[in-house]
């Protein structure tokens, strides 16, 4: 195919391939001469992504860059590793969120026995209140019987002395009367 032929042709580039053209055929729109230019749309050219561009290295025992295995392009594999390492990631995080749960877990089980032994606590402190209120009542009962009895015992004392101080007076009367 010369240059000059009347047929426009593409770049074709594959991964993997060498850069080759390939031949269109020509536009069958019969309402424009040829003397138009193109529109254009007809002129923009679709330029390759560069992961779908590469070089062919010449066979000369120099170093190749290496073709993308089973037809992945170097972008799919950039992808690939990162959502590799984006999963890394969550699965790391996830083991943390685990250990984190089962620690508070352990924390809410910890917190309950407190909650409990605070309730027992508190119910055993309550009954200690009421068992020194109900000591203090009686200490305090016991205080006022003993003061009463200790009152009774001088006034029955002092009964007694008055009723012997009588009986000695009336003794030596009788004595001094013989």
């Amino acid at each position: 195919m010369s240059r000059h032929d009347s047929a426009p042709r593409r770049l074709v580039n594959r991964p993997g391939e060498p850069i080759r053209f390939e031949t269109e055929p020509a536009p069958t729109n019969l309402t424009k001469t040829p003397l138009e230019p193109p529109s254009h749309a007809e002129t923009q050219i679709e330029a390759p992504s560069r992961a779908e561009t590469q070089i062919e290295a010449p066979s000369r025992g120099e170093p190749q860059i290496e073709a993308p295995s089973r037809g992945e392009t170097q972008l799919q594999r950039a992808n690939r590793a990162e959502a590799e390492r984006a999963l890394a990631h969550v699965s790391e995080l996830a083991s943390e969120l685990v250990a984190q749960l089962q620690h508070n877990q352990a924390l809410r089980l910890e917190l309950a026995l407190l909650e409990r032994e605070n309730a027992y606590g508190e119910q055993r402190r309550a009954h200690l209140e009421a068992t020194v209120d109900g000591l203090t009542a009686v200490l305090v009962e016991a205080v006022r019987l003993r003061e009463k009895r200790l009152a009774l015992r001088h006034r029955f004392s002092m009964l007694a002395w008055w009723r012997w101080r009588e009986r000695r007076q009336l003794r030596n009367q009788l004595l001094a009367m013989q």
